[in-house]
């Protein structure tokens, strides 16, 4: 099948009838009309049945001045016209309530900008056009579409791609309806465009298509304008579809589905790779450059990638594969992701030595042991990472998504603890960075100075000093201690350094806490230690000694506690909030607030007086566990005006 390459250029239209004022629709229609064929006037049918009746054919322009002539500023009769065909126009009637944001985030997939958006006059009703950077890009913009009609249950009447042959009623003209209104161009938030503003964004999206078009425009050879037959491989032809949940991967996961910055788009070049077919030999190469240009361009998760790996030819080697190994491409991609993730500069002299320093001192460096697991935490995800030890940016939801932290102002709270500490330096606060980005810290070298804590200069503690804490034991980095506390990781891990079982007295001396009961100090530690198969009571009474458990315990610990699913449901309402924040269009900003409404509306279906934080099941014998709540969290009512994303609101950054 032959594709015409698509033509951006304007089309040369006849001159309007020189007694005719040129309308304020003038620059909008030149861009958006097809005038190599005529418009046609129409009005209402006489007879009261929705038939138009036709006035006669002309210019548009000369029509829809005559109209509202004859109007008095406002049209008397509709004017339709073909539009032109290098775009693709889409007709949505009676459900853009439903489908428009859909096929938005679908052209915006394909890189097709929004060139016209109007409210067609009829309820829930709008015309959409857009403009496709490739041939390819029109096809999978299509199929797109037809996958989301088919997945909403409309048909075609409903959601309509108009074919070139097919007029479109044009922004200015009256209703065809008994009870119709005009058409009107508007914004993707339905705030009504000026005729002005409507040709800008016209003109806009035209252009950026045109800037890039010298490349793709005549990019495929002429023998590759044709679609090679494929042999029979024995296995059926690949049929190039998505569902409506892969065209629009607004899965949530505990895995960031998208790096949070500023998404770039894919350029002309990169859809020219990803819509190519290299030569037997050379797709395996191909399909992981492409593989790379997903993940650099912000692709995180399999929920997003794997719509590119079904739809994108050059995948195609690996899209047969899954026909006789299911979940080849996903293992490529996988394999792609974990090289990127494990990737980690080369840290200088300097700062190998800076970090060495720090984990020598930390385990003197502080007598809590939550905020030293908060700056092994940071050095191992941040500082550690290649990328430097000054100016690095640390959101309170990063410490919270590393230690399985439930709330907010508990991880906050240990942020500015390691400031005051003089651990770590505020370098670049939250109300001098970009605009949705993390507070920036530098690390401190400790030949410069540790703040320790001394607990003989604090006249509320006791004298004496503790036995240090021991971060190699115990793997304080387990999500179970966000679940148990860091107190509890103190115990344990004190308890893994030494073979011997030891006394509760001597125990609670070394971790300087009181013996206390089942409901406080030391043995109420113990007693959700032991419930989580850490700690093993040996003897009774006054006998009593305790041993940790080796081995595999913390891991098995995790999954019989539920610390694993807590951090799960962190994690995606996590992500669910960052997609939120850091959305950059109005439609993805609508679609994430649905998102995390869903997930929010389920937390709080599950908790009858406030809302629950997390949502993970705790076995019946493990009596230790809590769910954390937290106030409800405001939402936006309907019918109030977003704030556009971007727009400084005094939040702190997620």
């Amino acid at each position: 099948m032959k594709i015409q390459q698509p033509v951006f250029s304007r089309v040369e239209q006849p001159a309007p009838d020189a007694d005719s004022p040129l309308p304020r629709w003038n620059e909008l229609y030149n861009l958006i009309v097809d005038f190599s064929v005529p418009g046609r006037a129409l009005t209402k049918a006489t007879d009261g049945t929705d038939a138009a009746q036709s006035l006669k054919p002309g210019n548009p322009i000369a029509l829809i001045a005559e109209a509202e002539v004859l109007g008095g500023g406002v049209a008397a009769h509709a004017v339709v016209a073909r539009i032109r065909p290098d775009l693709l126009t889409v007709d949505l009637d009676g459900c853009a309530d439903v489908i428009q944001s859909a096929v938005l985030d679908a052209a915006e997939i394909v890189n097709a900008p929004l060139v016209h958006l109007a409210a067609s006059g009829s309820p829930d009703s709008v015309h959409i056009v857009f403009a496709p950077p490739t041939p390819w890009a029109r096809i999978h913009l299509n199929s797109q579409i037809d996958e989301i009609r088919t997945w909403a249950g409309y048909d075609a009447n409903a959601v309509d791609v108009l074919t070139p042959a097919r007029y479109l009623r044009l922004p200015g003209s009256a209703s065809l309806k008994p009870a119709g209104d005009f058409c009107r161009p508007i914004d993707v938030d339905g705030t009504p465009l000026s005729a002005t503003a409507a040709a800008a964004r016209a003109r806009t999206a035209i252009e950026s298509i045109t800037e890039t078009h010298h490349v793709v425009g005549h990019a495929l050879p002429a023998a590759r304008q044709k679609r090679p037959q494929e042999t029979n491989t024995g296995s059926e032809a690949r049929i190039v579809r998505t569902s409506s949940e892969d065209a629009l991967p607004d899965v949530i996961t505990d895995l960031a589905p998208r790096a949070w910055r500023r998404r770039r788009r894919f350029s002309a070049t990169d859809w020219r790779l990803f819509m190519s077919r290299p030569a037997v030999g050379s797709r395996s190469d191909r399909a992981t450059e492409a593989a790379w240009k997903l993940w650099q361009s912000g692709i995180r998760d399999w929920s997003m990638a794997g719509w590119y790996y079904r739809n994108c030819s050059v995948f195609e080697k690996f899209a047969i594969r899954d026909g006789r190994t299911p979940d080849s491409s996903r293992a490529h991609w996988e394999s792609i992701a974990t090289r990127a993730r494990a990737h980690r500069p080369p840290l200088s002299g300097a700062e190998h030595a800076i970090i060495d320093r720090v984990r020598e001192q930390l385990c003197t460096w502080t007598d809590r042991p939550a905020q030293a697991i908060a700056m092994l935490a940071i050095l191992e995800h941040r500082f550690t990472d290649g990328h430097g030890l000054a100016d690095r940016p640390i959101a309170v939801r990063d410490l919270m998504s590393w230690l399985n932290l439930a709330s907010i102002g508990t991880a906050k709270r240990l942020l500015d603890s390691l400031v005051e500490q003089k651990a770590l330096v505020a370098s670049t606060p939250y109300a001098q960075t970009a605009p949705r980005e993390a507070s920036r810290y530098s690390l401190v070298d400790p030949e410069g100075g540790l703040s320790r804590s001394y607990s003989e200069h604090d006249v509320t503690i006791p004298a004496g000093t503790p036995h240090p804490l021991t971060p190699t034991h115990g793997q304080p980095l387990s999500p179970l201690w966000g679940l148990l506390g860091a107190d509890c990781w103190r115990v344990y891990s004190h308890l893994a350094s030494t073979s011997t079982p030891t006394a509760s007295a001597a125990l609670a001396s070394e971790v300087d806490l009181p013996v206390g009961t089942r409901r406080y100090g030391c043995l109420r530690l113990l007693t959700a230690l032991v419930d989580a198969k850490l700690v093993e009571r040996v003897g009774s009474g006054r006998q009593t000694k305790w041993v940790a458990l080796a081995g595999d315990a913390v891991r098995r610990a995790e999954e019989a506690t539920g610390a694993l699913v807590r951090l799960k449901a962190l994690r995606t309402r996590i992500n669910a909030e960052r997609a939120a924040w850091h959305a950059e269009t109005r439609t993805e900003h609508r679609r994430a607030q649905r998102v995390l409404r869903r997930i929010l509306d389920g937390l709080r279906e599950r908790s009858q007086k406030r809302q629950l934080e997390l949502e993970f099941e705790v076995d019946e014998g493990f009596s230790a566990a809590s769910v954390a709540t937290a106030r409800p969290t405001v939402r936006t009512k309907r019918g109030r005006q977003m704030r556009p994303p971007g727009r400084p609101s005094g939040r702190g950054s997620p």
